[in-house]
């Protein structure tokens, strides 16, 4: 079956993106779109049978597109879709666009909340593009976002939102099957140490004025120059033992060049050591990834110099990928830019889209998807697999200070289990060099085992 898809005119490319990404690409349904002038989105059959969605993001002037104006107004309402019969964990949604309506007929359901508005605003990372609160990095955080504010960081509203939109289409067309999909875990490590570093380490303590640790520091590397303890950042094959073990492959992402040493410099890409290990990644069948220098983020020229430098070397040692990612460094992001600039080096996905000050759904998902560049008005052929949760986020005393606790694994657990409700993907980030302390190893195993 066919679906009739009629939008209002204006922002034909916005409607048409989101549209694909909500019915096509999470929903797998068949459908075809028109602008129309109407004052809402009409999902019809061309027989009588119709749902009709409020359209209130995409009716705004063309004036208000990405000024303060196209944001959600606040204080947001929220809406009780007990009526609805999706699969939902909270039946208590917020309303981003529209109003708080619902109403069923025989052969029609009317929706006054704007699903496609709402979810283009997490997808397409609306408040990011207008806002200038950045954090000390230049990052967006947490701390900034809608999702903070209304406590919905930990749940994926768009997700919910296409539970509702399913509901609503399946009460009409009981004949509608959507795409299966599954859930997934993707552990993923950002190699910022290949090997422990002395000067980077004593750098780093006195920067912090930890004296005691620059002499345990330096402890530690003479123990490891005399071979009487382990390369604490060697823990790749641990990792790799750790992922096999529950069925899943690892993915590691290498910074290949420099371009700030205060952040970058800690080991040389293309050298035998980590050809070795590229090698041996590729072997065992897990996967080699990008970790964009640290001024990456706002250089597509730099991007794709990086990026040319690890195919290079992985081609060397004979590693074949189907598909390559990147996570940017530190997080370090600018919407759109940055998304255009992994276009155009070649990358099919990046997977830098969570915080560093806090877990959750940036993106308001648990699933992968294609985005959108809102200053060129066009879709793009990357996909963003977002970032759920990071270790240090949850464990260090800069972030949610909550240690290897039992309160630090729940957290990490609810957010697993909120993912594989929505059969979504639960991106979690670990870093090599952390798993060398039994105690946090433990921790991790157990938690990619939950």
């Amino acid at each position: 079956m066919v679906l009739r898809v009629e939008v209002p005119v204006g922002y034909e490319k916005e409607q048409a993106y989101i549209a694909r990404c909500l019915l096509s690409d999470f929903l797998g349904l068949k459908y075809e779109i028109a602008p129309k002038p109407i004052d809402r989105v009409l999902i019809h059959d061309g027989d009588g049978r119709e749902l009709s969605i409020a359209a209130d993001l995409f009716t705004r002037s063309s004036d208000a597109w990405l000024t303060a104006a196209s944001l959600p107004r606040e204080p947001l309402a929220w809406w009780n879709a007990s009526d609805v019969p999706a699969r939902l964990i909270d039946r208590c949604l917020p309303v981003l666009y529209g109003k708080p309506a619902f109403s069923r007929g025989e052969r029609s359901v009317h929706l006054g909340i704007d699903i496609f508005g709402g979810a283009f605003f997490f997808l397409a990372r609306l408040e990011e593009v207008i806002s200038n609160r950045l954090d000390a990095y230049g990052r967006f955080p947490a701390s900034e976002a809608l999702s903070l504010r209304y406590s919905i960081l930990h749940r994926p509203v768009v997700d919910e939102y296409v539970e509702v939109l399913w509901a609503c289409l399946h009460a009409l067309w009981p004949g509608l099957r959507r795409r299966p999909r599954g859930f997934r875990q993707h552990l993923t490590h950002d190699v910022d140490h290949l090997r422990f570093s002395l000067p980077r380490a004593l750098v780093t303590d006195v920067r912090r004025r930890k004296l005691d640790l620059a002499l345990s520091d330096l402890r530690l590397w003479m123990a490891i120059r005399r071979g009487a303890k382990a390369d604490p950042c060697d823990t790749y094959d641990l990792i790799m033992d750790i992922s096999e073990r529950a069925g899943v492959a690892s993915a590691f992402y290498f910074i290949t060049k420099w371009t700030n040493p205060a952040y970058d410099l800690s080991y040389v890409f293309n050298q035998r050591r980590t050809r070795e290990l590229l090698r041996r990644i590729s072997t065992r069948g897990h996967e080699i990834g990008l970790h964009g220098s640290y001024n990456a983020f706002s250089s597509g020229r730099q991007i794709a110099k990086e990026f040319g430098a690890l195919r290079q070397a992985s081609r060397a040692v004979g590693a074949r990928q189907l598909r390559w990612g990147c996570r940017q460094h530190y997080l370090r992001w600018r919407t759109p830019d940055t998304f255009q600039h992994c276009e155009d080096a070649g990358l099919d996905y990046d997977t830098t889209l969570g915080y560093a000050d806090d877990v959750g759904f940036r993106c308001g998902t648990s699933h992968e998807f294609a985005v959108f560049n809102v200053k060129t008005r066009n879709s793009l052929r990357l996909k963003e697999r977002p970032l759920i949760a990071m270790d240090c986020t949850v464990l260090d005393p800069e972030f949610l200070n909550q240690g290897i606790t039992s309160t630090a694994f729940d957290r990490f657990k609810s957010l697993k289990d909120t993912c594989r409700h929505y059969d979504g993907n639960f991106t979690l980030l670990w870093h090599n060099n952390r798993l060398a302390d039994p105690a946090e190893a433990s921790f991790y195993r157990a938690l990619v085992n939950a």
